[in-house]
Protein backbone atom coordinates (compact mmCIF):
# COMPACT_ATOMS: atom_id res chain seq x y z
CA UNK A 1 0.00 0.00 0.00
CA UNK A 2 1.75 3.07 -1.35
CA UNK A 3 0.04 5.22 0.96
CA UNK A 4 1.06 3.31 4.46
CA UNK A 5 4.39 3.17 2.49
CA UNK A 6 4.66 7.35 2.34
CA UNK A 7 2.79 7.73 6.02
CA UNK A 8 5.85 5.09 7.33
CA UNK A 9 8.21 7.62 5.28
CA UNK A 10 6.95 10.75 6.73
CA UNK A 11 8.54 9.59 10.37
CA UNK A 12 11.54 8.61 8.60
CA UNK A 13 11.98 12.06 6.62
CA UNK A 14 11.25 13.93 10.20
CA UNK A 15 13.90 12.51 12.65
CA UNK A 16 16.06 12.27 9.14
CA UNK A 17 15.84 15.99 8.85
CA UNK A 18 16.75 16.28 12.99
CA UNK A 19 13.57 15.96 14.83
CA UNK A 20 14.71 14.32 17.89
CA UNK A 21 11.35 14.68 20.11
CA UNK A 22 7.91 12.88 19.86
CA UNK A 23 6.59 16.38 19.75
CA UNK A 24 8.57 17.61 16.87
CA UNK A 25 7.98 14.49 14.55
CA UNK A 26 4.60 14.45 14.93
CA UNK A 27 4.56 18.20 14.45
CA UNK A 28 6.52 17.41 10.94
CA UNK A 29 4.48 14.46 9.49
CA UNK A 30 0.97 16.32 10.85
CA UNK A 31 2.35 19.74 8.27
CA UNK A 32 4.02 17.98 5.67
CA UNK A 33 1.14 14.71 5.16
CA UNK A 34 -1.38 18.04 3.85
CA UNK A 35 1.25 19.16 1.53
CA UNK A 36 1.73 15.78 0.08
CA UNK A 37 -1.33 15.04 -0.40
CA UNK A 38 -3.81 17.88 -0.20
CA UNK A 39 -5.77 15.99 2.45
CA UNK A 40 -7.62 17.88 5.24
CA UNK A 41 -4.47 17.79 8.68
CA UNK A 42 -4.66 14.83 10.39
CA UNK A 43 -4.75 14.55 14.08
CA UNK A 44 -1.68 14.61 16.77
CA UNK A 45 -2.95 10.97 17.47
CA UNK A 46 -2.72 9.33 13.88
CA UNK A 47 0.58 11.04 13.09
CA UNK A 48 1.74 9.43 16.63
CA UNK A 49 0.56 6.08 15.07
CA UNK A 50 3.25 6.54 11.99
CA UNK A 51 5.78 7.21 13.92
CA UNK A 52 5.40 4.11 16.55
CA UNK A 53 4.57 1.83 13.07
CA UNK A 54 7.89 3.15 11.89
CA UNK A 55 9.64 2.32 14.78
CA UNK A 56 8.05 -1.15 15.50
CA UNK A 57 9.26 -1.90 12.09
CA UNK A 58 12.60 -0.69 12.81
CA UNK A 59 12.83 2.19 10.59
CA UNK A 60 13.85 4.66 13.69
CA UNK A 61 15.03 3.82 17.08
CA UNK A 62 13.58 5.29 20.42
CA UNK A 63 16.45 5.63 22.60
CA UNK A 64 16.11 5.72 26.35
CA UNK A 65 16.34 9.33 27.14
CA UNK A 66 13.03 9.17 24.91
CA UNK A 67 15.00 11.06 21.72
CA UNK A 68 14.88 9.34 18.35
CA UNK A 69 17.09 9.02 15.84
CA UNK A 70 17.38 6.49 12.28
CA UNK A 71 17.75 2.79 12.12
CA UNK A 72 20.18 1.12 9.50
CA UNK A 73 16.76 0.56 7.58
CA UNK A 74 15.57 4.12 7.97
CA UNK A 75 18.88 5.27 6.50
CA UNK A 76 19.29 3.35 3.90
CA UNK A 77 15.62 4.21 3.01
CA UNK A 78 16.68 7.71 3.06
CA UNK A 79 19.57 7.36 1.22
CA UNK A 80 17.92 5.42 -1.83
CA UNK A 81 15.61 8.33 -1.91
CA UNK A 82 15.18 11.51 0.32
CA UNK A 83 12.06 13.20 -1.07
CA UNK A 84 8.82 12.24 0.68
CA UNK A 85 7.57 10.28 -2.91
CA UNK A 86 8.24 6.39 -2.44
CA UNK A 87 10.32 4.34 -4.98
CA UNK A 88 9.53 0.85 -6.04
CA UNK A 89 12.66 -0.07 -4.81
CA UNK A 90 11.61 1.40 -1.17
CA UNK A 91 8.42 -0.89 -0.87
CA UNK A 92 10.30 -3.98 -1.93
CA UNK A 93 13.49 -3.00 0.56
CA UNK A 94 10.39 -2.46 3.25
CA UNK A 95 8.15 -5.69 2.01
CA UNK A 96 11.57 -8.21 2.42
CA UNK A 97 12.37 -6.26 5.85
CA UNK A 98 9.14 -6.77 7.88
CA UNK A 99 10.20 -10.43 8.49
CA UNK A 100 14.04 -9.83 9.54
CA UNK A 101 14.67 -6.04 8.75
CA UNK A 102 18.53 -5.87 10.19
CA UNK A 103 19.76 -8.96 8.21
CA UNK A 104 17.46 -7.19 4.97
CA UNK A 105 19.25 -4.05 5.44
CA UNK A 106 22.78 -5.59 5.87
CA UNK A 107 22.04 -7.55 2.54
CA UNK A 108 21.00 -4.65 0.67
CA UNK A 109 24.14 -2.31 2.01
CA UNK A 110 26.79 -5.03 1.22
CA UNK A 111 24.91 -5.53 -2.36
CA UNK A 112 24.80 -1.87 -2.61
CA UNK A 113 28.41 -1.32 -1.39
CA UNK A 114 30.28 -4.32 -3.36
CA UNK A 115 28.37 -3.85 -6.75
CA UNK A 116 28.63 -7.11 -7.97
CA UNK A 117 27.73 -10.80 -7.55
CA UNK A 118 28.41 -12.07 -4.35
CA UNK A 119 28.95 -15.83 -2.66
CA UNK A 120 26.50 -16.31 0.25
CA UNK A 121 29.67 -17.04 2.44
CA UNK A 122 31.02 -13.44 1.37
CA UNK A 123 27.73 -12.08 2.47
CA UNK A 124 27.64 -13.57 5.92
CA UNK A 125 31.54 -12.82 6.50
CA UNK A 126 31.18 -9.01 5.25
CA UNK A 127 27.47 -9.18 7.18
CA UNK A 128 29.49 -10.26 10.15
CA UNK A 129 31.69 -7.43 10.13
CA UNK A 130 28.83 -4.85 9.26
CA UNK A 131 26.48 -6.27 12.46
CA UNK A 132 29.63 -5.25 14.51
CA UNK A 133 29.78 -1.29 13.18
CA UNK A 134 26.21 -0.62 13.61
CA UNK A 135 25.52 1.40 16.84
CA UNK A 136 23.77 0.16 19.59
CA UNK A 137 20.91 1.87 21.74
CA UNK A 138 19.54 1.01 24.75
CA UNK A 139 16.47 -1.12 23.63
CA UNK A 140 17.61 -1.79 20.00
CA UNK A 141 20.47 -2.88 21.42
CA UNK A 142 18.99 -6.04 23.45
CA UNK A 143 16.54 -6.60 20.65
CA UNK A 144 18.79 -6.55 17.78
CA UNK A 145 21.25 -9.19 19.62
CA UNK A 146 18.57 -11.58 20.93
CA UNK A 147 16.45 -11.72 17.55
CA UNK A 148 18.52 -10.67 14.73
CA UNK A 149 22.22 -11.84 15.21
CA UNK A 150 23.89 -12.64 11.92
CA UNK A 151 24.14 -16.13 11.46
CA UNK A 152 24.05 -19.05 7.72
CA UNK A 153 20.23 -19.97 9.07
CA UNK A 154 18.81 -15.84 8.99
CA UNK A 155 20.76 -15.01 6.15
CA UNK A 156 20.02 -18.03 3.73
CA UNK A 157 15.90 -17.44 5.28
CA UNK A 158 16.51 -13.71 4.60
CA UNK A 159 17.85 -14.10 1.04
CA UNK A 160 14.98 -16.77 0.14
CA UNK A 161 12.57 -14.34 1.10
CA UNK A 162 13.97 -11.59 -1.03
CA UNK A 163 14.12 -13.95 -3.74
CA UNK A 164 10.69 -14.87 -3.63
CA UNK A 165 9.74 -11.54 -3.74
CA UNK A 166 11.48 -10.75 -6.90
CA UNK A 167 14.63 -8.00 -4.95
CA UNK A 168 17.23 -10.70 -5.63
CA UNK A 169 18.57 -13.00 -8.22
CA UNK A 170 20.60 -16.22 -6.36
CA UNK A 171 22.65 -18.65 -8.58
CA UNK A 172 25.38 -21.24 -8.40
CA UNK A 173 27.41 -18.02 -9.28
CA UNK A 174 26.28 -16.07 -6.29
CA UNK A 175 23.77 -13.63 -5.46
CA UNK A 176 22.89 -10.34 -7.09
CA UNK A 177 20.27 -7.59 -7.48
CA UNK A 178 17.15 -8.39 -9.65
CA UNK A 179 16.25 -4.78 -10.41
Amino acid sequence: DTNRVTDLKLAVLAVANECERREKIVSYIQERRTKIRGLEPIREKWAQVFLDDATQMGLTIRRLDGTYILSPLGKTVFEMNPSPDVIEEEKELLRSSIFSFPVAYMVFRILKEKGKRMLEREILEEGKRLESEIPMDGIFQTEFRKKYHLNEQRLRATLNLMRDLGILEIGPDGVNFSF
